[in-house]
């Protein structure tokens, strides 16, 4: 698995796309931050708010997120290129979860990457926040690791569209059509009381469901998986993602199997 992760990485490399999106990427991040660096008179911007825009901002990973499942599979299936592994003795399931994997990684990568240069414009441009803000970089950490955990589960959902669907444009069309009507959705029905109990699973299990802890939405009736789990927004958003990842590799590898790779 280690030796194809690294073909899949090597592969990754000369995709034009991936350092364009990553450059232009920087580059929004650094615009944000230029009129600090002009206008040196001014008072600063406390970090802390700049901390809570980048809470804010890190909800487009679930655009941005499908772009590496997209990029790793590389169309495979339109293209005809996945016969070629096969032919060769690949097993089907080291290529479906390590090309899964690879993009996973890379796109965490990317992440971490974008994340600090955003937190080192911060430290240079942001001034510190009166009193003590431990309380407030502990809810900065965990709304962070809720973010990844969200894009994690978006990039599996689009890696099984795209195994799924022979056409690239319509899985990726499809996903973003559930995920842009779902997630308004998944935000907002689990919050009445009077919601039948198939609409709390479904709302409590949609992918993006964990992101109702990052945008401040009223948590007190929240039924099923949350209070289930104790009220951890993380430990919640953890079991959503192992959920739709371990559904996207089974249902995936069974897809994949009984498929004749043409």
């Amino acid at each position: 698995m280690i030796n194809y992760l690294s073909a899949e990485f090597y592969k990754l490399r000369f995709h034009k796309g991936l350092y364009v999106g990553t450059g232009l990427l920087l580059l929004l991040e650094t615009v944000v931050f230029l009129p600090g660096f002009m206008i040196r008179n001014q008072d600063y911007i406390d970090r802390d708010i700049l901390l809570a825009f980048l809470v804010v901002a890190m909800t487009v990973g679930i655009i941005i997120a499908p772009i590496f499942a997209t990029m790793t599979f590389d169309d495979q299936n339109g293209n005809g290129t996945l016969k070629n592994e096969i032919v060769y003795g690949i097993p089907r399931h080291r290529a479906y979860i390590g090309k899964m994997l690879a993009g996973a990684i890379a796109g965490t990568i990317i992440s971490l990457l974008a994340m600090g240069w955003f937190l080192l414009l911060t430290f240079l441009v942001g001034g510190p926040s009166e009193g003590t803000n431990q309380e407030f970089l502990g809810i900065f950490i965990r709304a962070t690791g809720i973010q990844w955990l969200v894009w994690m589960s978006v990039y599996a959902f689009f890696f099984f569209l795209l195994v799924l669907i022979r056409s690239a444009a319509a899985a990726l069309s499809l996903g973003y059509a559930v995920t842009v009507l779902g997630t308004p959705v998944a935000l907002t029905i689990a919050s009445g009381t009077d919601v039948s109990f198939f609409w709390q699973l479904v709302s409590d299990l949609f992918f993006t469901s964990p992101l109702r802890f990052t945008v401040g939405l009223d948590l007190s009736d929240r039924r099923l998986l949350v209070s289930f789990l104790g009220d951890n927004p993380l430990i919640y958003a953890l079991v959503i993602c192992i959920f739709w990842w371990a559904v996207s590799v089974l249902l995936g590898l069974i897809v994949l199997r009984r498929r004749e790779i043409k």
